[in-house]
């Protein structure tokens, strides 16, 4: 659809009513002529573009409001639409870049169409824009945030599926692929119970529970690309829309073939074994006993006297956690001494699974996996004949292999629920950050994220800390509490003075992360540090930047455990990095929208001021034009009233030369009465002074000779005076006296 403009007003409609009218529309306005010149805009333009109209109308488009990269292909789109390269009815949609006033860009999207006049003929082009400068960066954030989170999921080395409600497979990733050896377009499309077969379940109870409590957890029967059976573990959720609506399944899977096997040939070594009954309810019951309780079930069987368990840490720095039965504290803490004495002093510095016995009736079991010790049992006896009598090596080693199979089924669980609980976390704060469009950097959500991530990570205190801007100093601290801390000088904002802590503060704004646990963590230049964290540790610490402004310390997101060295592992790190760099974002965005608001707010109070100005102008102006009109009259009235007559009683005596000088002295003075008219301005413009004075004096009636004797000029220079007047008056080759022409344009006037 293309305009037309009513013949009866040149150019672009401008009366008042038009204008009042586009200045209603909610959308930008622009008018453009031929050239690509402004030639209307309504208020909303004005008020995006950052100038008031009169400023605007005239400004050629693409000089002032596109960059120098852009403007080549925009002024193409222009042309084309000026050649009418679209359909008369079709609008014409782009989007690009352009530039305020005050240097900031936007991003509008335009739907543009052409300008005709009655004749038909193409004179300008109309556009309507609509500002999606934070649509765009939200939309790019969005992408963003989605790119990082398909990474982590594509690299996970467990399968990871997507499942529509109907129960056909949407999306899988990498390990799917590897699991079942067929390419992931072949996949999508399959039925659930296609791929694999419940164990222990069936379809019915299964989607009963997914729609009761939303999730479920169980296992599967498969079989891989090489026809070999497969056990997995899946944990599944469903999504929902906001209206309740299921949208998709997720569902989370870890192979359990090796465990599997392994507890099945356990079960095959037991029941060859005698006295040791008690341990098939021990491997039944393994996922719901603590680690304590291990120590109990393997001292009754082998009729220990003291039993305990160490669970290893898992990271080079991280302290063992003790676990005790039917002991007290101080008798698993000196029976554990021992056991890690037993494999200190052993010629076998690693431990390679193999029990080993102390001379006073001590027993060391390792319990090993994939050849890392996952912890220690340590048993005391009355004597080494007692440990022997008890069951000897062979039994004991069973015990530690039945314990590794279920210890490894407890934690394969444990960090299947805890990973999808980190992605659950990420994608809640993501949605959290991208609805609340109102924020401000004042008011963003900082508690609500610190708590999503406290409870996802379980760590005792999580926190986020602002530092002062361009300073050390901690400005504001956020933090969510999972577990007491017991000893105050132990929490992180009281411990770590960053205005001391130079290395830690100086890490963290050079982009690294910062993971202490205990001072053996920590470099020699460390010595703040190192002070305040004893060797042993007294909690684990983890901090991550915040940026904001770029390559700016705006502040830190970082987790504290007291009880016990907690040890920070990649994958919490990673998820950890994928929030941090969204709080940069969002914090990006609120600034800018922040200072757009406060931009907007300075221009409307300079036009307020500017408008004041304008009217205080206008006042003065008025003042003096009408002091000025009161000093024309005050003249006029004196000369008129005193002057002029006594110019008359001097003309009846004098010779006659004398006489007409008078007369011009009475028509200067009778000038100075009447304001100079327009004419007689552009008429003495092109004139030179001697040429104005000349005119004077012709337009008084005097010829050549007596305005040579009166200006002292030879009679041949006056003439060529006149002649030069002629020619600027434009009355060469006419037959207008010079006399007449001048007493038309000026005495007339006067008169």
């Amino acid at each position: 659809m293309n305009a037309r403009l009513d013949p009866a007003i040149p150019g672009v409609v401008t009366t008042d009513l038009a204008i009042r009218f586009l200045d209603l529309v909610g959308e930008i306005l622009i008018g453009l002529d031929l050239e690509g010149r402004i030639t209307m805009v309504n208020q909303r333009a004005c008020d995006l573009l950052g100038a008031p109209r009169e400023q605007l109308l005239g400004l050629d488009w693409f000089t002032t409001f596109l960059s120098a990269d852009q403007t080549p292909e925009v002024r193409a789109v222009f042309e084309a639409i000026l050649r009418g390269d679209f359909p008369p009815d079709e609008i014409h949609t782009y989007e690009n870049s352009i530039i305020r006033s005050d240097g900031l860009k936007l991003r509008v999207a335009w739907r543009n169409t052409y300008l005709r006049d009655i004749d038909g003929t193409i004179i300008g082009t109309l556009s309507s824009g609509q500002d999606v400068t934070t649509t765009r960066l939200s939309e790019a954030e969005w992408k963003l945030s989605e790119r990082r989170f398909r990474v982590l999921v594509d690299t996970s080395p467990d399968p990871i599926f997507l499942f529509s409600p109907q129960g056909h497979l949407e999306w899988a990733n990498h390990a799917a692929e590897e699991l079942w050896g067929i390419p992931l377009d072949e996949l999508q499309g399959c039925q659930a119970r296609s791929l694999a077969s419940l164990v222990d379940s069936s379809e019915p109870a299964v989607l009963r529970e997914l729609l009761e409590t939303g999730s479920w957890r169980g296992e599967l029967e498969t079989f891989d690309a090489a026809g070999q059976p497969r056990r997995l573990l899946v944990v599944a959720r469903q999504f929902c829309s906001h209206d309740e609506a299921i949208l998709s399944y997720l569902a989370f899977a870890h192979d359990l073939t090796a465990v599997r096997t392994a507890t099945l040939s356990l079960e095959q070594t037991l029941e060859l074994q005698h006295g040791l009954s008690n341990l098939t309810s021990l491997m039944i019951l393994g996922l719901e006993l603590r680690f304590g309780e291990y120590a109990r079930w393997s001292g009754r069987i082998l009729r220990a006297e003291q039993a305990c368990y160490l669970e290893m840490g898992e990271g080079p720095l991280a302290s063992p956690r003790l676990h005790h039965g039917d002991i007290s504290a101080s008798q698993a803490d000196d029976l554990a001494v021992r056991i890690l004495a037993l494999f200190e002093k052993s010629s076998t510095t690693s431990i390679h699974g193999q029990p080993i016995l102390g001379g006073e009736g001590e027993l060391g079991l390792p319990v090993n996996l994939d050849g890392r010790c996952l912890g220690l049992l340590g048993l005391r006896f009355s004597s080494r004949e007692a440990a022997y009598k008890a069951g000897g090596m062979e039994v004991a080693t069973t015990i530690t292999e039945l314990m590794s199979v279920a210890l490894a089924r407890k934690r394969t669980e444990e960090e299947l629920t805890y990973r999808f609980r980190i992605e659950q976390a990420i994608s809640e704060i993501s949605k959290l950050l991208m609805t609340g469009s109102t924020f401000s950097s004042s008011n963003l959500p900082w508690q609500e994220v610190v708590r999503i991530l406290g409870e996802a990570l379980q760590v005792g205190e999580f926190f986020l800390w602002e530092f002062e801007p361009g300073s050390t100093k901690l400005r504001a601290c956020v933090k969510h509490q999972l577990r007491e801390v017991p000893i105050k000088d132990t929490r992180p904002e009281t411990k770590f003075n960053f205005e001391r802590c130079t290395w830690c503060y100086e890490r963290l704004r050079s982009g690294k992360d910062v993971v202490l646990i205990g001072s053996l963590s920590l470099p020699a230049e460390a010595v703040a540090e190192r002070e305040l964290l004893p060797v042993g540790g007294s909690g684990s610490y983890l901090f991550l930047p915040i940026n904001h402004p770029p390559g700016t310390l705006w502040g830190v997101l970082g987790g504290f455990e007291s009880h016990y060295s907690r040890s920070w592992n990649q994958y919490e790190i990673n998820a950890l990095h994928i929030i941090c760099e969204q709080l940069s974002s969002t914090l990006v965005h609120t600034t800018s929208e922040a200072r757009l608001r406060e931009l907007e707010h300075l221009l409307r109070a300079e036009k307020k001021v500017l408008e004041e100005k304008n009217i205080t102008l206008k006042e003065v102006l008025r003042n003096i034009e009408s002091e000025k009109q009161e000093d024309l009259a005050r003249v006029s009235r004196t000369i008129s009233l005193s002057i002029l007559p006594l110019l008359e009683r001097l003309g009846t005596i004098g010779t006659t030369m004398e006489r007409r000088y008078l007369e011009i002295v009475k028509n200067a003075l009778s000038e100075l009465t009447v304001a100079p008219s327009d004419a007689q301005a552009n008429l003495y413009l092109s004139l030179s002074p001697k040429e104005a004075e000349v005119c004077n004096l012709i337009a008084n009636g005097m010829d050549v000779k007596e305005c040579a004797h009166l200006l002292h000029l030879s009679p041949a220079t006056v003439a060529t005076h006149r002649r030069k007047i002629r020619h600027k008056l434009g009355l060469v080759n006419s037959k207008t006296s010079l006399t007449t022409f001048l007493r038309r344009h000026l005495g007339e006037e006067q008169k």
